[in-house]
């Protein structure tokens, strides 16, 4: 848990205009190194637009072995999301038994439902969701749920599947978002607690603690202006007596 908090909050700091995705990936990978992990092959940065939630920019942090390694530049204005998940395992996830419980809908594909359920369990999700994933339970009630294996089955609802590595590893994952400010990155979700109890867990041959002495400021997203307001954002400057531990 502490790597992947490690690893999410050095990233973040390096999503930020003259950086590039290879600065993302290869701080996660370093902290995943110092502490042993390995980065899950389906731990990704998406580029965020408006109905979009896995744009062009959109890459996987965990360093390939095989095949090219495109390297996308940051640009003020740009919005991510930075998904850091690293195992003590190889990885390397298989689909688990659990059935799954987020969904998304397919606006690419159109389909003429023949069940009066599907037809009615599509309706509520499509007046209650946006193109954006969602928890199936707060849309529908379990009677809707007889008509969610026809809108599965025809692409349009796209489950998430529940992941897992081998039995016996533990796995850690840590989201937020990010807005590339042209100052710097601007963190758009409510911190989490460091799990940190002091600096001990942190290896004293990296350099893990001074990329997070980094100030990495803070907005709400509701708080975020309009795109033609956006550059005129004053972002705060970090207080001389703030240190490490105080990295949110």
């Amino acid at each position: 848990m502490v790597a992947a908090y490690l690893a999410s909050e050095i990233a973040a700091r390096q999503i930020a205009p003259g950086k590039s995705s290879k600065d993302v990936i290869n701080a996660i990978n370093h902290v995943a190194k110092e502490f042993g992990c390995q980065v899950a092959e389906h731990s990704f940065t998406s580029q965020l637009d408006q109905f979009v939630f896995s744009g062009k920019k959109t890459f996987c942090n965990k360093i390939k072995t095989e095949g090219p390694m495109f390297d996308h530049e940051f640009n003020a204005g740009e919005t991510y999301s930075l998904d850091v998940i690293l195992s003590t395992g190889t990885g390397i996830s298989k689909i688990s038994e659990y059935a799954p419980t987020i969904y998304s809908r397919n606006v690419n594909r159109s389909y003429r439902l023949k069940l009066k359920s599907s037809r009615l369990l599509f309706g509520k999700v499509c007046s209650a969701q946006s193109i954006f994933p969602f928890l199936m339970r707060e849309t529908i009630d379990e009677r809707d749920k007889m008509g969610l294996n026809e809108c599965v089955k025809n692409e349009l609802l796209i489950p998430y599947s529940v992941s897992s590595d081998r039995k016996g590893e533990f796995v850690a994952q840590f989201k937020l978002t990010v807005f590339v400010h042209h100052s710097g990155p601007l963190r758009l979700t409510a911190p989490v607690p460091s799990p940190l109890p002091d600096l001990s867990f942190i290896p004293e041959t990296s350099d893990i603690a001074s990329k997070l002495s980094v100030n990495l400021n803070q907005m709400p997203f509701c708080e975020l202006p309009k795109n033609a307001a956006i550059s005129s954002i004053s972002l705060p400057q970090p207080l001389a007596s703030d240190n490490v531990m105080q990295i949110d």
